[in-house]
């Protein structure tokens, strides 16, 4: 019976962060388009008629929020800044067209430190979830 118990209570330790992390509260799609704001230059923000759009169709799925960044462009140009993915459960901001490459300004470390901390996300949890982001192999 006691080795029953203690197999219980291994077992029940050994699934609760898969549990635990699988109810954790997710960073909104507003909260992450803000994400990709702080992320972006402020040279860049200022770009006539610059705005940050959903797609969302997403990706295959849902594992990330995906936006357009978006301005009035030049004659003959492209409008399309860039495009960026933003992990929900940990506010990672992923530059799209770059693979692996992690968008980081103190703006943006500022506001994922606080929505994690509203989502209950503590340094050590983040550690264990993070992911290198959707186009990484």
């Amino acid at each position: 019976m006691a080795k029953y118990i203690v197999t219980l209570l291994w077992l029940t330790l050994i699934c609760s962060p898969i549990a635990h992390s699988a109810d954790r509260p997710r960073i909104s799609a507003e909260e992450a388009k803000s994400l990709v704001i702080a992320g972006l230059p402020l040279k860049t923000r200022q770009l006539p008629q610059f705005e940050v759009d959903q797609d969302k169709e997403g990706q295959p799925g849902g594992e990330y929020y995906n936006f357009y960044a978006l301005w009035a462009g030049l004659p003959n140009g492209s409008v399309t800044i860039g495009t960026y993915a933003v992990d929900p459960s940990t506010g990672d901001v992923f530059d799209s067209a770059m693979e692996c490459e992690e968008l980081s300004t103190p703006e943006l470390q500022k506001l994922q430190a606080t929505l994690r901390s509203k989502i209950g996300l503590s340094d050590s949890e983040y550690h264990t979830i993070k992911k290198k982001g959707p186009l990484c192999g």
